[in-house]
């Protein structure tokens, strides 16, 4: 049975979520409807973290709708495909340029406002997907995409500046620093990371999040291999007012340098 996962940031005080459920299971197709995570509003770039995690663990044939804040052009709705599955969004977000082995060419579905509204037409796009796989039937080639651009941590000698990209519902923040990067920078060397000042340093990392001191700060990577950094029974987003976008510094000290300072 073909599996639809839905990723936005509706809320339960709204309707979009029932009434495209209704639309779907209207269509009398046989299908699995999943609600994933509750997208940050209107953050594009939360939703593509969200994604990333997401599609290496769906079978072929999944199709993933991801429709986060609004565009000005509902009924353009592109089709990107990601190892046989399915992504369906709206044009104008770029949401497919931050997609991890998306495939290069993406497809356009377009249905005419004149009596359909936005929910009708992603309602129409995803039955017409569940009917037929060949997009050359029904889509036309996007000509133009637009592209956003991923935030990629700078490198200055022994340091990485980097930054926080997604806060998960307990709080954790996780930055844009790949343990390939890490090791490639670092070489084993001792480490000091900060977050946000000089006041919030961690000198070693932890394999997974072992019990620690209450409030003590934890560095980890996570199942993605992304630098995690959480604080000890407590939520580190609402405690150090950490949000995406926050700072986060990994210094590494030769030898030499900690035998002189030590």
């Amino acid at each position: 049975m073909p599996v639809i996962t839905v990723l936005s940031d509706w809320n339960s005080s709204n309707s979009y979520y029932g009434q495209l459920a209704g639309k779907l299971y209207s269509s009398g197709k046989d299908f699995e409807l999943i609600e994933l995570s509750k997208v940050t509003d209107h953050n594009v770039a939360d939703a593509a973290y969200l994604l990333n995690s997401y599609l290496p663990n769906y079978p072929t044939n999944t199709i993933h709708l991801v429709f986060v804040g609004m565009t000005t052009d509902p009924s353009q709705i592109v089709i990107g495909r990601y190892k046989g599955q399915y992504i369906i969004t709206w044009l104008e977000t770029g949401l497919l340029s931050l997609l991890d082995d998306i495939d290069d060419e993406k497809r356009l579905f377009s249905y005419s406002n004149e009596g359909v509204n936005w929910i009708d037409g992603i309602g129409q796009c995803c039955i017409k997907l569940l009917s037929d796989k060949n997009l050359n039937n029904w889509t036309e080639p996007v000509s133009e995409t637009v592209e956003l651009n991923q935030i990629e941590p700078a490198i200055q000698r022994n340091t990485i500046l980097a930054n926080v990209i997604h806060i998960d519902t307990y709080g954790n923040a996780i930055s844009n620093i790949s343990k390939q990067l890490f090791d490639e920078i670092g070489k084993g060397r001792q480490l000091e990371i900060y977050l946000q000042s000089n006041f919030n340093k961690i000198t070693s990392l932890s394999t997974h999040y072992e019990p620690k001191q209450m409030g003590e700060l934890i560095a980890l990577f996570n199942e993605r291999d992304l630098l995690e950094i959480a604080i000890s029974n407590g939520n580190l987003a609402e405690l150090l007012s950490v949000s995406v976008g926050s700072e986060i510094i990994v210094k590494f000290i030769s030898q030499s340098n900690a035998n002189f300072f030590g």
